[in-house]
């Protein structure tokens, strides 16, 4: 019995019109190669790291870029993509991350960190606090940043600390902006993430296959 391709055991799983234009690129000389890699996992994990690829590659056809595949670079890695349109190329890595896993913790936003919303600065200010802060870490932050706030300029940035040397969180002037009042941008607080440390990995896996005296973009994909 001969093995069915990934492609259709897993078609089920995927969006019908995504699978149809794959499907089509056996003709097709650029992007083969990719169909082949994708029907070439069985595992649906690692078939998903290939359809990411897959995704961003439809998508970049689709606006008519040119494309190649795991194009070799001097140090023997390979870029993912090289992409083309008109006098410009650049060269695509595409990492996937898994976030389908259930989070191990829920966000909780102090409501303490509204009165900042009240200042009358005309900034984009990023907060960020420790996972697990107390009420009382958190009025400690919000008078900190506050008397940050009133006085910083953009590119400014904050840690602040308890009383014990313990660090609650940051805060950082991003970007000035129209209204009179201070616009928040809530970070997600250290160790909310589970995925941090994997995106980092994703990170450094990229680096490693950039392609010297070129444009490199990196992508992760969840």
């Amino acid at each position: 019995m001969t093995r069915a391709g990934s492609l259709e055991k897993f078609a089920s799983r995927l969006h019908p019109q995504v699978v149809a234009d794959v499907r089509g690129w056996a003709r097709d000389r650029e992007l083969a190669p990719l169909l082949a890699a994708l029907e070439g996992h069985h595992r649906f994990e690692r078939f998903l790291d290939r359809y990411a690829e897959a995704l961003v590659a439809r998508h970049l056809r689709a606006r008519g870029c040119g494309l190649r595949l795991e194009v070799p670079t001097p140090d023997g890695k390979t870029c993912d993509l090289e992409v083309s349109h008109g006098n410009e190329t650049f060269y695509l890595h595409v990492k996937r991350v898994d976030t389908d896993r259930p989070l191990r913790r829920r966000l909780t936003v102090s409501s303490r960190l509204r009165y900042l919303e009240q200042l009358e600065r005309p900034y984009v200010v990023k907060v960020r606090w420790h996972d697990g802060a107390t009420d009382d870490d958190m009025r400690l932050f919000v008078k900190a940043a506050t008397d940050f706030i009133l006085h910083a300029r953009v590119g400014d940035e904050l840690a602040v600390r308890a009383d014990d040397g313990r660090e609650i969180g940051g805060v950082l002037i991003v970007a000035p902006w129209e209204g009179s009042h201070v616009s928040l941008a809530i970070g997600l607080p250290s160790g909310f993430i589970d995925e941090a440390p994997r995106m980092r990995r994703a990170l450094q896996r990229a680096y490693r296959q950039f392609m010297p005296r070129a444009a490199n973009v990196i992508l992760i994909c969840s």
